[in-house]
């Protein structure tokens, strides 16, 4: 899952390059992408601890702690 806008959606796909989304209209380009809108839910769905899943994230993805 992933949240736009405030919105949550599910992560559909991701390759190499791409990431894709089930979204809605309320969607636009330029609109800000949450992919770890809570990093609970990964290590409850995939049993990983956050120090095992962010090194897998490319050096690409801008990295902003909130």
């Amino acid at each position: 899952m992933c949240t736009i806008n405030k919105k949550t959606y599910k992560i559909l796909s991701v390759t190499m390059d791409n990431t894709f989304i089930a979204g809605d209209d309320s969607i636009s380009e330029g609109d800000e992408v949450i992919l770890y809108p809570d990093i609970n839910l990964i290590r409850n769905n995939t049993g990983m601890h956050i120090c095992e899943v962010l090194p897998l994230i490319n050096d690409r993805i801008e990295r902003v702690l909130k």
